[in-house]
């Protein structure tokens, strides 16, 4: 049996993320379009839907393209390959802002642990280990 409340929600999102599409697909390369403008004309509240809503077109397989400057629906193979190429760049930035966040976050943990300082919170009982040992100095090194 299905939640009538959830399919409703679904349908909802489903609208916005059509209407944000629609407007896109007005703009160019030459004449982009602000996320928040995107909101305005698509009826959303925040440019934040807008950035779930371009997100969720993207892995739908549609062109919307991106810079600093707004979102356009692609019409080039290469307006499609820069934009890959500055999300993966942003993909390398999140990642190396983690790994630092976690060397932080262990080094704390062991810290607590070995009684050098007294836990301001509840502490996690043992660092999480993960693949990449990077040094402070490494991340730092990878972000240039």
């Amino acid at each position: 049996m299905s939640d009538p409340r959830a399919e409703s929600r679904a349908e909802l999102n489903r609208q916005k993320i059509a209407s944000v599409l629609s407007v896109i697909k007005e703009y160019n390369s030459a004449s982009p379009i602000k996320g928040s403008m995107v909101a305005y004309k698509a009826g959303l509240s925040s440019d934040v839907g807008v950035r779930g809503a371009v997100n969720q077109l993207r892995s739908e397989g549609e062109p919307v393209c991106s810079n600093g400057d707004g979102y356009w629906y692609a019409s080039t193979t290469l307006e499609i390959q820069n934009t890959i190429e500055e999300l993966e760049a942003r993909s390398r930035s999140m990642n190396n802002a983690i790994a630092g966040l976690r060397i932080c976050r262990d080094r704390m943990i062991r810290d607590i642990q070995s009684g050098k300082t007294k836990p301001k919170h509840t502490p996690v009982p043992n660092p999480v280990t993960y693949s990449e040992n990077l040094s402070l100095d490494d991340i730092l090194n990878q972000a240039d």
